[in-house]
């Protein structure tokens, strides 16, 4: 898969090239309906970024909804904590607005 950031960007933060992040996922475990596990390694020539990264994803019903909690383990020290945060904050808005 594919993430391209938007050529208004200014600052260049690609791990593939300048604009885009490339990687694989693979699941590393499936436990419907309450926990994804999925392992992530990132396309990049820089060390920084190399290395698999675990994401645990968990669901929990909470007041007629879903509470969903996202776990990054062995994040690479190329990526920031807070651009991780970041982005993870913004996939989960805009799938709050999706299925709402």
């Amino acid at each position: 898969m594919s993430l391209f950031y938007p050529s208004s960007e200014q600052v260049y933060r690609g791990k593939t090239s300048e604009r885009e992040d490339r990687f694989t996922a693979r699941f590393a475990e499936l436990t419907p309906p309450t926990r994804i596990v999925q392992a992530i390694s990132f396309d990049s020539v820089d060390p920084a970024f190399s290395g698999e990264m675990t994401m645990v994803v968990t669901f929990e019903d909470r007041d007629g909804g879903t509470e969903v909690t996202i776990l990054f383990e062995h994040i690479p020290s190329g990526i920031r904590p807070e651009d991780n945060e970041a982005g993870c904050r913004s996939s989960l808005e805009k799938l709050a607005r999706y299925i709402e």
